[in-house]
């Protein structure tokens, strides 16, 4: 299944784009799909656990379960000042 990733700030920096898409097997979940961007781009390893996850624009603290075509954004997390 196909699902399509924005990240945002530092994490752009980190993957060189604002905009992924990558194929996921059937029954992927949040946490699947953090595993393998993990392993496509090391540098996002400091994040992890840091930054919100939104699928489909709502924002999730549990693992859940992707459909195809879903959109996961990864937000690092901000300061103000």
């Amino acid at each position: 299944m196909l699902i399509k990733i924005k990240v945002f700030a530092s994490l752009r920096d980190i993957t060189g784009t604002g905009n992924l898409e990558l194929n996921l097997p059937e029954g992927s979940t949040t946490e699947t799909l953090i595993s393998e961007l993990m392993r496509q781009f090391p540098g996002l390893l400091p994040f992890n656990g840091v930054f919100r996850i939104a699928v489909n624009q709502e924002y999730t603290a549990e693992t859940l379960l992707l459909h195809d075509r879903d959109e996961v954004a990864l937000i690092p997390p901000t300061s103000g000042g």
